[in-house]
């Protein structure tokens, strides 16, 4: 019994290879094609914002983001850091990466506070949206603009129903690097 799973594992070891190879390729080669759509969003970027705080009144930060390639392109790797002042008012990374059964990419967040999101995303010419529901009720979504490739302007909205939409975040960044 021991020698025919053996020879059966060997047998799929041997024969897999090639079949798995040829769609390997072809999903790496779907991935990458849709990854390079967001090239634009490659680099280091600094600027300032604003953020609605609980009373209404609004706090402005400064802001720091890079976007880097990962995986030979198979996914980016964003990561955000925003002061007022002294105080760290945002420390986050995302990864993106293509989804081809949702054909959608993936947005996965993961904040200093704890907090984590994953969202479907789309891109529509230069602006790349994502979204996700909020536990306990209401939706998040954010508007990622690359205006000449070199302005990041990025608004994020909330709506308690999922029909208005409410602005309680906006930034724009220069790109500093590519």
């Amino acid at each position: 019994m021991k020698q025919i799973l053996i020879l059966i594992s060997i047998s799929f070891l041997t024969l897999t290879p090639a079949h798995t190879q040829e769609n390997t390729n072809t999903l790496k080669e779907e991935k990458l094609q849709e990854m390079n759509k967001l090239s634009f969003m490659t680099g280091s970027w600094e600027g300032s914002g604003w953020i609605q705080l609980e009373d209404g009144s609004r706090s402005s930060f400064e802001i720091y983001e890079t976007v880097q390639e990962k995986l030979d392109g198979l996914v980016y790797l964003v990561e955000g850091l925003g002061n007022s002042g002294d105080i760290t008012t945002h420390n986050a990374i995302a990864l993106i990466s293509w989804d081809p059964e949702i054909n959608q990419y993936s947005f996965q967040t993961h904040t200093m506070d704890g907090r984590s999101a994953n969202a479907n995303a789309v891109l529509k010419g230069n602006t790349f949206k994502w979204g996700f529901d909020i536990p306990g009720g209401g939706k998040i979504r954010y508007d990622l603009r690359i205006i000449d490739n070199y302005k990041w302007n990025e608004k994020g909205f909330f709506s308690p129903d999922g029909n208005n939409w409410y602005p309680f975040m906006e930034m724009t960044l220069q790109r500093i690097t590519e």
